[in-house]
């Protein structure tokens, strides 16, 4: 393998002949039952953790109009979203929140 732009060489082959990087002997799943479930964060705290990941990159103006829509949405529907998704957890005791949306996406 060789990167033209960095000029680095590799002897090593870095994926098998059908893309991957390695095949696993252990089934995807193989660990899931015994993985902790994951709590559901609070509403108000992913809220305050995305504001503060936007601050560094906004302006004043944009940051504050960031902070209106976020407070709108804690408010409004982020609180009925924030209900279904619990009570989504409920109805699913073999995994967590994040297992069947995570699985749609990547899978």
């Amino acid at each position: 393998v060789s990167t033209q732009s960095t000029g680095v060489t590799c002897s090593k082959k870095l994926s098998t002949d059908d893309g991957y990087i390695h095949r696993s002997l252990v089934p995807t799943e193989h660990y899931q039952k015994s993985l902790p479930r994951l709590p559901i964060p609070k509403l108000e705290d992913t809220c305050k953790r995305y504001l503060a990941a936007l601050e560094p990159i906004l302006n004043e103006s944009d940051y504050m109009n960031s902070e209106r829509i976020v407070n709108e949405f804690l408010n409004g529907q982020g609180k009925e979203l924030q209900s279904h998704l619990i009570a989504a957890d409920k109805q699913n005791k073999n995994s967590s929140y994040i297992h069947q949306p995570w699985t749609e996406i990547y899978q």
